[in-house]
């Protein structure tokens, strides 16, 4: 749940000006639920930062400028696992993060909620090892499209990967994760994202760059790495 995307997403759906009654409808009448002092609280946020600009009584515009950088959440499990990694592979390249971000992307795509683990391909099966040693986890090693749809309602899932080198990432000492611009394309590529199809597809890049800012050479940079590059050129005409 974030209600300031929430809140970004329903004025631009509105010519990116609203009423904040009408705000509140849309939210309470939506399945996340909201307290009314969250949603004063993160206009109030929005109003400060220069996201939304105030423009009448209790009406609210987005700012045209104001488009966030995405940045995967840093839950505490995907860090704990990611120091685990380190202290085995201390120089290996690896990226972290939780399907679940995608959530918010998507239009009829129930609830997905495990974790990817990419790593640079000569240490995959080792990590992958590593991963395996506490009995409750399921570790899916680049696995197939039909092992994705079987495992698909298991809990505790990790996918485990080969990283494609260059790919664009947000480094910090405490964990590495994807850029959206690497999430965009990776949807078209790999079978663990089996719940995007179609129009589905269409619909996250439209809220993509809708809600944040892009780097598109970065995006089609790494879409020609994975040779995705005609069908990002094909989505990009499709949400202009």
């Amino acid at each position: 749940m974030n209600v300031d995307l929430d809140i970004k997403d329903f004025a631009l759906k509105n010519n990116r000006k609203f009423r904040l009654e009408e705000l509140l409808v849309s939210l309470f009448n939506s399945k996340v639920e909201y307290s009314l002092m969250s949603v004063h609280n993160a206009i109030q946020k929005m109003v400060a930062k220069k996201q939304l600009v105030k423009v009448g009584d209790d009406v609210y515009e987005i700012a045209e400028s104001q488009k966030n950088g995405f940045r995967t959440e840093d839950s505490l499990a995907e860090k704990k696992l990611y120091s685990f990694l380190k202290q085995s592979f201390p120089f290996a390249q690896l990226c972290a993060w939780n399907v679940k971000e995608l959530a918010y992307f998507t239009q009829h795509v129930p609830m997905v909620n495990f974790v990817i683990i990419e790593a640079e391909k000569d240490v995959v099966d080792a990590v992958a090892d590593r991963l395996n040693e506490p009995d409750k986890r399921i570790v899916l090693k680049n696995p197939s499209l039909e092992t994705m749809e079987y495992f698909s309602s298991s809990k505790k899932i990790i996918v485990v990967k080969n990283l494609v080198s260059q790919g664009p990432l947000d480094k910090t000492d405490e964990l590495n994760a994807p850029r959206l611009e690497k999430i965009l394309v990776d949807i078209l590529c790999d079978n663990e994202f089996y719940f995007l199809r179609g129009m589905e597809t269409v619909y996250v890049y439209q809220k993509a760059f809708d809600l944040y800012d892009i780097n598109v050479k970065a995006l089609k940079r790494y879409a020609s790495r994975r040779n995705k590059l005609k069908e990002v050129e094909s989505l990009l005409a499709n949400i202009a």
